[in-house]
């Protein structure tokens, strides 16, 4: 059986298709399984001993039709759109496989064979909702860890970026204060303050951060009166989840490197703004820590509504640094 998974873009949730590939791979060993994500997000798939082609799709270089032409070439039995948007739809439509899975979304449901209704959904966390598409392959499989495979030469260039940087294993925390989403950002200048308050309990911090993003990283370093080391620009993100491998735990907002840090093993704690905690906190791993703050218009929350997100912007420093100690 020749299989393709499709997640074209958002990182974090490619993360999330992890364990769907995982469980797919250990339910139909001799089968070929190819994976189409855009770049960069197929640097999280390398070394994973589950995927047997990674296909790359740069949407600024890569011409459509080239894209669909050779998901036709490959002829494959079986696609599953965990995407679920306009374009991996019309993907999943066009590979002319015989099954094809999604989400039973309007009118995007029409280009699959088979498709789940998110009302039978029984799961909240991402991962688990993912996992559930796998079940019009007879797979049922409860272990929703996400994972990256870093290998020895990655790990030890972070050891070295550490030594070069005079800080030891476990004796620092990372903090990543950014977000592609105004929603989920938490005041950069308040992240300064944490930064004081964990350098003050002898911890070191080193800022994570992203393409384009620098100048957030810079901020919130200056706000803590550059206490805190930065990543070198441009670091891939294999480098970083790397670093994040030895940090003593993750801060920060709600965005991919959270969910690297899960998918590394250590231990998080996140600021949620309007969009719940539940729905990107594993509910097995039992060192996943977040803060929410509950007003009154969130039991009704409509985030294209909202002009202030009081939810996160009115979270205070003290409240976070109570709930960490």
């Amino acid at each position: 059986m020749k299989t393709l998974f499709i997640q074209l873009r958002r990182i974090g949730d490619v993360l999330m298709t992890t364990p769907a590939i995982r469980a797919f791979k250990k339910k139909y060993p001799d089968s070929e399984l190819h994976y189409l994500t855009e770049i960069p997000a197929d640097e999280l798939l390398m070394n994973n001993p589950y995927i047997d082609k990674i296909i790359k799709y740069n949407p600024y270089y890569n011409r459509f039709k080239n894209l669909i032409k050779e998901i036709q070439k490959n002829k494959y039995d079986v696609v599953i759109d965990f995407f679920g948007n306009p374009r991996s739809s019309w993907l999943a439509f066009l590979s002319t496989a015989k099954k094809r899975i999604g989400f039973d979304y309007r009118l995007r449901k029409l280009a699959y064979t088979h498709r789940l209704k998110l009302k039978n959904i029984h799961r909240v966390y991402s991962a688990g909702i993912k996992l559930h598409l796998l079940e019009f392959l007879d797979i049922c499989d409860d272990d929703i860890g996400i994972e990256i495979y870093l290998n020895n030469k990655e790990l030890d260039r972070a050891k070295n970026w550490l030594t070069n940087h005079n800080i030891a294993e476990q004796e620092f925390c990372v903090i990543s204060p950014v977000s592609r989403k105004d929603y989920k950002r938490w005041q950069l200048e308040k992240y300064g303050e944490i930064i004081k308050y964990l350098i003050s309990k002898n911890l070191k911090t080193v800022i994570i951060y992203g393409p384009s993003e620098i100048y957030e990283a810079l901020s919130v370093n200056g706000y803590s009166n550059d206490k805190a080391v930065l990543i070198d620009d441009g670091m891939s993100l294999r480098e970083v989840a790397s670093i994040i491998k030895f940090a003593r735990f993750y801060l920060g907002n709600d965005n991919v490197h959270k969910h690297i840090a899960r998918a590394v093993g250590i231990p998080t704690f996140t600021i949620f703004g309007p969009v719940g905690a539940l729905s990107w906190t594993d509910p097995v791993f039992p060192i996943q820590y977040y803060f929410e703050k509950y007003i009154k218009c969130r039991k009704k929350c409509n985030i294209n509504k909202c002009k202030d997100y009081k939810c996160i912007k009115e979270v205070e420093v003290a409240e976070v640094i109570q709930r960490l100690e």
